[in-house]
């Protein structure tokens, strides 16, 4: 059995330990706004083009059959502001290609993603804040990487939104889909711990779906991206709509 000095001192390595993750954290978060920032997009009258015609196999963007606009998001990943991009058009029976230049995503809204920074620092600082003066304590501690939790999603905004072609811009998106759906699992564990009617519900019933939802977001985020497969993304784009099932519903709860 460990003794008073011992306990203590795990204590303390646990305090520090936690300290640093979630310095680690915050600047992967700051990272992904800096990629954020950098989002490409394609011209707005090349997009006015693909919102008005029946784009099912009859667009290709850079050889890819466009079936969607929500295709767009995975095409220009792991691309730069100023690439060049190729776009076909189908008319008649003819295909007529163009290339265009993308363009910065925020450029009619350049201060979004420092809301989205603004509103993910101030939560990491009441996390830090409120586990400082309170570690000992476990809603303290509950609170502190829910607010982590909470937090990063919101400055990152997106896995595929920070990709670029380096194999760092992966670490933000990483971190997204192993936070984004520990955050309502953390919610309910926080207002179980805050409640005064004592609920009898495991922590295995409560963070083992965020940690399955976790591992697939993961794998089909990683195997898209690195194998640049859109068939993967978009089952990726199907599989989140059960997950916004899952936030939902634990939200609720």
């Amino acid at each position: 059995m460990p003794n008073v000095r011992e306990k203590l001192s795990m204590k303390r390595h646990g305090f520090f330990l936690s300290l640093l993750v979630g310095f680690i954290v915050i600047l992967i978060s700051v990272y992904g706004f800096f990629l954020l920032r950098q989002r490409p997009d394609l011209p707005q009258d090349i997009k006015d083009k693909l919102e008005q015609r029946d784009i099912s196999k009859r667009v290709q963007l850079n050889g890819l059959d466009f079936e969607r606009l929500q295709d767009l998001e995975f095409i220009l990943s792991q691309k730069t502001i100023g690439d060049e991009v190729a776009v076909s058009f189908e008319s008649e029976g003819k295909r007529e290609t163009q290339n265009v230049r993308l363009v910065a995503y925020y450029v009619a809204t350049p201060y979004l993603p420092f809301i989205y920074l603004s509103i993910g620092l101030f939560c990491f600082i009441i996390g830090i804040a409120v586990f400082l003066l309170r570690s000992e304590d476990a809603m303290a501690r509950i609170f502190y990487w829910a607010s982590f939790a909470f937090s990063a999603p919101i400055i990152i905004s997106g896995g595929f939104y920070c990709l670029r072609k380096g194999g760092l811009s992966y670490l933000p998106g990483i971190l997204n889909y192993f936070l984004y759906p520990l955050a309502p699992a953390l919610l309910l564990r926080f207002s179980f711990l805050f409640s005064k009617r004592k609920m009898k519900i495991g922590r295995f019933v409560i963070y083992f779906p965020a940690l399955c939802f976790a591992a697939v977001l993961e794998t089909l985020f990683l195997y898209a991206g690195l194998n640049s497969s859109i068939e993967v993304y978009r089952v990726y784009q199907s599989f989140y709509s059960v997950f916004r099932a899952y936030l939902v519903l634990f939200v609720l709860v």
